[in-house]
Formats: C-alpha cells, structure tokens, sequence
C-alpha cells in the first residue's frame, strides 16, 4: 500500500451500502475500512487513522452527529461527510455547523461521492499546508530571536577588535607585511557588522528556497521589510 493513498472510513448499518461504496472507493484507488456503527467507526479511527470519514447520519445506537462531535473532538483535522436521507437538509445543515465538510443525499450517487471526496482532501491538504506553513514562520521567528539576541553580544567586541585594529594601521608602515593583512580584518568585521545590523533590522522574515525543499531566512530581503 502506497504511503501517500488516502484513507477512507465508511460507517453506515446497512451493509450492503457499505459494500457498494467500498468497492467504489478502493476501485477508485482509496484504502478503505468499514463500520457498521458509530462505536465501531469511532474505534476503527483510533486504530487506523483515516483521512476522510464518511458516516450515515441515521443509524440505530450512536448516530452521525455523535460520531462527528466526537470525531472533531479528538481529531479536527480529520474530515468527515455525512450521508443524508432525503428531507433530512436540517441534519446536513447542522453536521457542516459542526464542521463537516460536505454531505451527501441518498440514494448515493457515485460521482456526488467522488466529488464530496475530492473537496474534502482538498480542505484537509489545505489545512496541513497551512499548518506546515505557521510552524516554519514559528522556527524561523525563533531563530531571528535567538540571532537578534547573538549579535548584540557580538556588536561590542567587534567594536573593540576593529578599534585595535585601526590602531595598528597608524602605527604600521604600508610596507609592513601585516598592514595588508590587518586592513582584511577591517573588512571582515565591517562585514559582520553589516550583517548583524540587518539581523537586528528584520521585523519579519523574508525566506529563500534552500535544500532538499528546505528554506532559509533571506537577510538581505528581509533586513528591508517594513
């Protein structure tokens, strides 16, 4: 089984819905696992941690709004459609108040499944972009913190280094082989010192693609938000 194939629960009492749409499903390239009940389904996501739940919404014991309340509870980033029987708009209308993310009506129509489907990948790939995308602007905060705080520690011996080092040109003849040497110093702690004013310029962070899909802060970019 590919790592990256979606994982559908179908939980619905009558088995033979259940065996249509999960041979549907798995045809369509889905790995699917059924439930006959909401106590079932809900242990079955425990174990098996599907994408996307699809549940009936009238099943005798625990029914669809108690297993998307309680899956929402526990896993709100999991997506669940509900099934609905016709004239039943007032359950669809509260199952999207508790944050389903479609509902489909009976009889079940195979492409109405497949879309309902499609939308709900669309909004779970969506929030874990979005999540991925919150915990880089997070890190790299971090990390400008934790830089901002370095190179104000940095700022004062640099001063003093570059202070010996002026010293030493005057009192140096340009013959001197160290004079030249001692002017390179110079320019390497101007340098730092340029860096570390932008450092501690940067409000927000501008980032660059780096490796392997990775991203790095982009200092100069990012020295010059405002």
């Amino acid at each position: 089984m590919n790592e990256n194939t979606w994982k559908v629960l179908l939980i619905d009492d009558e088995e033979g819905i259940r065996k249509v749409m999960s041979l549907t499903l798995t045809d369509t390239g889905y790995q699917v696992f059924t439930a006959a009940d909401g106590e079932t389904g809900l242990r079955i996501c425990l174990e098996k941690s599907p994408h996307i739940v699809v549940t009936d919404i009238r099943m005798p014991g625990m029914d669809g709004i108690e297993v998307l309340k309680r899956i929402k509870a526990g896993h709100p980033d999991r997506e669940v459609i509900v099934i609905t029987a016709f004239g039943e708009l007032e359950l669809a209308i509260r199952a999207l108040q508790l944050n389903a993310s479609d509902f489909i009506m009976k009889p079940i129509n195979h492409n109405a499944l497949l879309v309902a489907l499609d939308r709900a990948k669309e909004r779970y790939s969506d929030r874990k972009r979005a999540q991925q995308e919150r915990m880089e602007t997070q890190k790299l905060q971090g990390v400008l913190e934790l830089a901002g705080a370095v190179c104000h520690e940095l700022n004062h011996p640099m001063q003093v280094v570059s202070i010996y080092c002026e010293r030493w040109l005057k009192a140096m003849s340009k013959d001197n082989p160290m004079y030249h040497e001692t002017e390179k110093i110079i320019e390497y702690i101007d340098r730092m010192a340029e860096i570390t004013r932008m450092l501690q310029a940067i409000s927000k962070y501008e980032a660059r693609d780096y490796i392997r899909g990775t991203k790095i802060v982009d200092i100069d970019k990012a020295s010059r938000i405002k």
